[in-house]
Parts: C-alpha cells; structure tokens; sequence
C-alpha cells in the first residue's frame, strides 16, 4: 500500500499529497465540532442534552445542503467556487468559539450559535460533492480503497495528537474553573488551520475532464431515473437513521451522566483511531478485491455489536463499556464513511458522480436530522423522569441504543437483498 508522491512519475502526485494534508487538517477542525467539544460549547450556553443532540444531528441536516451542488457545479472546472465555500465554512467554525465570550442573553446566544452552525455546515456541504468529485478524480479508480485507507490512518494518528493537546487545555481551564477561557484557544488554533488548508487547497490541481463530459451531467432527476441510484439511496437513508437515533446524544452522554474528563475522550480517541486505523488497513484492501458493498456489510454487523454494548453502558462501568462500545463503532467506521462515498463512484456515471453524491447524501442526511428530531422528545422525557422508562431505570442513551441495533438489523436485510444483488461495478453499463 503506497501513495506516490514523485511529481515526475505522476503529475498529479504532489496534488494528492495535499490533498491527503488537507483532509487531516479538516479532521482537527470537524473534531472542534464535534462530540464533547460541541457538548463544552452548548453546555457553556445552557443549552440541554436534547437541544444539543439536535444541534449534533445539523451535521446530518448540513448533507441536505449537498443537493444544490447539483446546480451550483454543473460543470467542471469547479476549484475556485469550491474554494469560495471552503473560506466561509472555516470562517463561521471561528465564529461558533467566540460566541460564548460575548455577555448576550441566553435566548440570544442560543439562537446566534444555531444559525451559525447550521450556516458552516450548509456552506461545508453545498461544495462537499464537487470537492469529494475534483480530488478523488485525482486517484486511480482501482486504488481508491487503498488511497483512502491511507489518508484516514493519516488523519487519524495526527486526529489523536491533536485531540490530546485540545483536551489538555480544556481541562487545565476546567481545572481552574474558567472554562470559557480555553475558547478563545480553540479559535486562534482554527485560525491557523485555515490559513493551511486555503493555502492546501490552492495547491492542489484540478484533473480535466472532456468537454463533453463536463457539460452534459444532467440534474436531480436524471440521477433518480436510475434504478441503481434509487436503491443507493435508500441504503444512505437507512444508514443515518440507524446512526442519528442514537449518536448525536452520546457527546453529553460522555460530559454529563458519565463524567469523563476531556483528557479520558482524549484517550478513547486514540483507542478509537488505533483501532480505526487497522480496520481501514483491511477494509480498503478488502473492498478493492471484493468491492465495497461486500465490505459495508461487515461494517454494518460491527456497528450493529457496537450499539448492541453500548445498552449496557452506564456510570457505574461507563469507562470499560463505552471503550468496547467505542472500539466496535470505530472498526465500523473504518469502512462506512469510505465505502458509502466510494459505492457512489462504483455505479454513478463517471460524468454524474458529483451529482449523483449531493443526491444520495442529502436525502440520507435529511433523514438522519429529522430521525434526530423525532426521538428528541423520547430523550427529553426520560431524563425529566429521572432517567426512568416504563417504571425501570435507564438512561436515555441506552434506550436509543436499542433503537439503533434495531435499525441496523433493517439495514443489513436491505444491503443483502437489496444492493449485494446487483451487477458489481464493470458487470454494468454506467461505467
């Protein structure tokens, strides 16, 4: 397994060594985001555990964003307008750290902190197919389980240094009991990180494409017409359903009823990273000989362990079983996010691929943000109970929990019947 970077072999092999940097910078800034980090944020804001499992679940609301791609991107090139949405995108994840500095009122706060979140994330997604379409083109179609393993051990090992440098001090701010002063950190550090990947991004050339090619993609209808498209999309569905019943509460989960220091998340990222990263070592070498709908439905079982533990997971042995419940979900996600992205370039029109991933992701997305909004409730009433359901005692999580090994469980029944019986990609006439 190995990236070439000697520029006089492959002209585009200094672009996929930027490209390659600039997704892990991109992983520090979504980590900032994300999970805990996010749980600090709203916490700070006096936001509850279920207004910010709906604020967590605007990642996938953000997906939904993806399908005015299709008419923002219609043709190639596309390096300049993605680079414009990257500026801003950046630009408001600095806004959301210096929200809590200001002296407004809560109702205020909340709102401002809302609309900017849900902007970063509708400016990260409106240009995330034309940007996934430019720098994937970059890579050779029989390489990109391989090259994507290779980026994701990457961004992960560096991801854990980072998570454990972040985690420090916040904690050594908590420690001395001002914990908004650590927020004015994180903002100068993404600061710096988008000065990088402005700079990365700049760097990074763009593959032509025929002219034909370039022009004749079609739009939203055109991609849904396909059958195969149809089913793909429904397969995105099903999986944020079975992720956003459930994962957008586990940041609070973690902070709140479980009490981990940011130190201990930091020492499960480099549990989950570790363990992520064997997995993707595997899973692309395994996708690329068996292809990636086999090795998503591995994937699929792992997840399904992964939430199946994690209904068992509480304060009294919260340390020991959400590290399982994390390690199964990270062996999972060595092979779901690539595999879904690359399952679009095994079967979409090479012309189409842009187009076809706003589709797919923002149907799925949509999905998962409303999937959030409906339990919301549920969560709220377990906790206004005492954590109490039905008479037994249970934690919200654990509940959603079994939701999700549920879902799962219909998730994996659709994958066998429903796409692991198609034509594999070069048995089909879109390539």
């Amino acid at each position: 397994m190995k990236l070439r970077w000697n520029r006089s072999s492959d002209e585009y092999s200094s672009s996929r060594f930027f490209h390659v940097l600039d997704a892990a910078f991109e992983y520090f800034q979504a980590i900032l985001l994300a999970g805990t980090y996010l749980a600090k944020l709203t916490s700070s804001l006096g936001i509850s555990d279920s207004l910010t499992g709906i604020l967590s679940s605007i990642i996938a609301l953000g997906g939904t964003f993806r399908i005015a791609s299709v008419y923002l991107f219609p043709t190639q090139p596309v390096k300049g307008r993605v680079m414009i949405f990257e500026v801003l995108n950046q630009l408001l994840t600095i806004a959301l750290y210096l929200i809590p500095l200001f002296d407004f009122p809560k109702s205020v706060g909340v709102v401002l902190f809302a609309v900017v979140l849900i902007s970063h994330h509708m400016m990260l997604n409106v240009s995330f197919p034309a940007k996934v379409s430019w720098t994937t083109g970059l890579v050779d179609d029989r390489k990109r389980g391989r090259f994507t393993a290779v980026k994701e051990m990457i961004s992960l090992i560096s991801g854990v240094i980072f998570t454990y440098s972040m985690g420090a001090v916040i904690d050594k701010y908590d420690a001395l009991g001002r914990p908004a002063e650590a927020f004015p950190v994180c903002a100068w550090v993404l600061a710096g990180l988008f000065v990088i990947r402005v700079l990365l991004l700049a760097l990074i050339r763009e593959k032509p494409v025929p002219k034909k090619a370039a022009s004749s993609s079609g739009g939203m209808r055109a991609i849904l017409s396909q059958p195969v498209m149809r089913r793909l999309v429904g397969l995105n569905v099903l999986i944020y359903v079975a992720q956003y019943v459930s994962t957008p509460f586990l940041g609070t989960y973690q902070v709140n009823e479980l009490g981990f220091s940011m130190t201990f998340v930091a020492t499960l990222s480099l549990v989950y990273s570790a363990v992520r990263i064997v997995a993707s070592f595997f899973l692309g070498a395994y996708a690329d000989k068996k292809g990636f709908a086999a090795m998503m439905q591995i994937c699929f079982a792992l997840m399904a362990l992964a939430f199946g533990v994690n209904m068992f997971t509480a304060p009294s042995n919260g340390r020991v079983m959400f590290t399982l419940y994390y390690s199964l979900y990270a062996m999972a996600m060595g092979g779901v996010n690539s595999g879904a992205t690359n399952l679009v370039f095994d079967y979409a029109k090479r012309e189409q691929r842009s187009q076809a991933l706003a589709v797919y992701s923002s149907v799925g997305g949509l999905a998962g943000f409303l999937t959030t909004l409906l339990v919301s409730p549920l969560v709220a009433h377990i906790q206004a109970a005492g954590n109490m359901l039905f008479g037994m005692p249970v934690y919200a999580q654990q509940v959603m929990s079994g939701v999700s090994l549920v879902m799962m469980g219909v998730l994996m029944l659709y994958m066998q019947k429903g796409i692991l019986t198609m034509p594999r990609p070069g048995e089909t006439q879109n390539q």
